[in-house]
């Protein structure tokens, strides 16, 4: 007795046994590239996970001074304590509460504006934690150059890898996720 499927009309039997075919035609396929997204997937928590080293750079948020005036930001402190221990933490303390009070330091538009205003106006040595710890923070967006880099170098062993397993939509989906 052969069963009929109520909406297409087609054996039921029959519609198994060719998905089942279909199915066994796309395991290597798809094994394939569960494996490349895994990795992409490992990649990505592995260089996304650490990024404490940033947040300091909200101690020279302008727009959040007035608040830190109130306020001190002593979560932030600890954070820079943790993260560049180098740094004389009780002395930048000091040297943020004066900036935070003075208002001329609330027209500057970043780290890299107050790090120049420093500079402008001689004060790199009665600033110097507060000065240390906006070079390292201008610095730091020149890593972004490598992990670009990274990037490309991935895409360039991910297209060998897969160059004749898939389409160019596949090939652009994990270029994209890689990226």
């Amino acid at each position: 007795k052969v069963r009929y499927n109520t909406v297409t009309a087609i054996p039921v039997d029959s519609v198994a046994s060719s998905s089942s075919k279909r199915r066994r035609t796309e395991d290597p396929k798809r094994q394939i590239a569960l494996e490349v997204c895994d990795i992409i997937m490992a990649e990505i928590r592995d260089r996304f996970t650490f990024n404490n080293h940033l947040i300091p750079a909200q101690l020279f948020y302008t727009e959040k001074f007035f608040l830190y005036k109130n306020a001190f930001p002593e979560i932030l402190l600890d954070c820079v304590r943790r993260n560049y221990p180098t740094t004389n933490t009780s002395k930048l303390k000091s040297e943020l509460e004066v900036i935070y009070s003075r208002e001329e330091f609330y027209e500057s538009a970043g780290a890299l504006a107050i790090l120049q205003l420093f500079m402008n106006m001689n004060l790199l040595e009665t600033f110097s934690e507060s000065v240390k710890l906006l070079k390292i923070l201008c610095t730091l967006p020149m890593m972004t150059t490598v992990e670009s880099e990274r990037c490309f170098s991935t895409l360039k062993r991910v297209k060998t890898f897969m160059r004749n397993t898939m389409g160019q939509s596949r090939l652009s989906s994990l270029a994209m996720l890689c990226v």
